[in-house]
C-alpha cells in the first residue's frame, strides 16, 4: 500500500477461530468486504443456522453484502451480545 494507511477486513469462523478471509484496502466500503464474503463462502460448506456477527459498519449494512447472505441462508447478527449487565463482553 506504499506506507498509505489502509484497512483489513477479515472473517473468521468462530468454532475454529480462524481466519478464513480477508482483504487489505485503502477505503473501507463494500469493495473491501465482498471479496472476504465471497472467499469464505466459496471456501467452506455452509450448514443450515449459520450466523453472521458484523459490527454496525456501514459496509456490512450494504445492499450487495445482505443480498449475498440472503442468498446462502446465513442469518445476520449485528453488534456485539450483551451481558446482563447490559455491557458488551
Amino acid at each position: 500500500m506504499g506506507g498509505e494507511f489502509c484497512y483489513l477486513a477479515t472473517l473468521m469462523d468462530r468454532f475454529s477461530r480462524r481466519i478464513i478471509g480477508w482483504n487489505l484496502a485503502e477505503h473501507m466500503t463494500e469493495d473491501l468486504v465482498l471479496p472476504v464474503l465471497h472467499t469464505a463462502i466459496k471456501e467452506r460448506q455452509l450448514r443450515p443456522g449459520l450466523i453472521h456477527h458484523t459490527d454496525r459498519g456501514g459496509q456490512y449494512a450494504s445492499t450487495k453484502y445482505r443480498a449475498i447472505l440472503r442468498r446462502a441462508e446465513i442469518e445476520v447478527l449485528t453488534g456485539w451480545p450483551r451481558t446482563s449487565l447490559g455491557m458488551s463482553g
